[in-house]
């Protein structure tokens, strides 16, 4: 979920106090270097004044992120709450369609989060040291949900090639979804892009 997935984000389920408040610190951090970086462009903001903006110490900034690049692309935060999701649709489900469904249903409920994947996204377009670190988050991000694939599938990551294909395809049609909903003068929503983009592989990509 670059690159211009759809971004992981830390999960909405009920938490505890504590967890709660965690999420609330990563997402004040996350949306302070989003805004300072939209403000002034990526090189001329600090890990400072992204504290400063969030109102916490820097020993805590990075104690939720190793660097300023992932405060601003969100990190790795959000990745367990996604294989959650893979991992929950029901068992009779074919492995892409389970992709599918579940980025469908995410892309759902983004809510407030479209507009921060928006500003990530012109942030990325926008710096190279941004895009090559989002390179490295998505290629992670790819063996991670390779991985849940294996798992529902009962395969082996290392040896079976399939669950890598899915996950590899998947994000290719969020990829195109995300280019042409940023590149949209808005009449096309984000869920419709991402379901259409699946519809059309889960049906073969007919010609047309």
């Amino acid at each position: 979920m670059n690159q211009q997935t759809i971004y992981p984000e830390p999960g909405e389920q009920a938490v505890g106090r504590r967890e709660r408040k965690k999420q609330e610190t990563w997402r004040g951090l996350h949306r302070a270097a989003l805004a300072l970086c939209t403000e002034k462009g990526f090189e001329h903001v600090t890990v400072e004044e992204i504290c400063e903006r969030a109102d916490v110490s820097t020993r805590t900034f990075f104690n939720y992120f190793p660097c300023k690049e992932d405060a601003v692309l969100g990190g790795t935060a959000g990745f367990d709450d996604v294989v959650e999701r893979l991992l929950a649709r029901p068992a009779d489900e074919a492995p892409f369609a389970a992709f599918a469904n579940t980025y469908i249903e995410k892309s759902r409920t983004l809510g407030e989060h479209a507009e921060s994947i928006r500003m990530r996204y012109r942030l990325i377009e926008a710096n190279q040291q941004l895009k090559a670190r989002e390179l490295a988050r998505v290629a992670t991000f790819e063996a991670v949900l390779a991985g849940a694939i294996a798992e529902r599938m009962g395969v082996d990551v290392e040896t079976d090639p399939y669950p890598a294909l899915v996950a590899a395809v998947g994000m290719a049609v969020l990829r195109s979804s995300f280019k042409r909903w940023q590149a949209g003068d808005g009449g096309e929503s984000l869920p419709d892009l991402v379901e259409t983009g699946f519809a059309a592989v889960l049906a073969g990509l007919p010609a047309r």
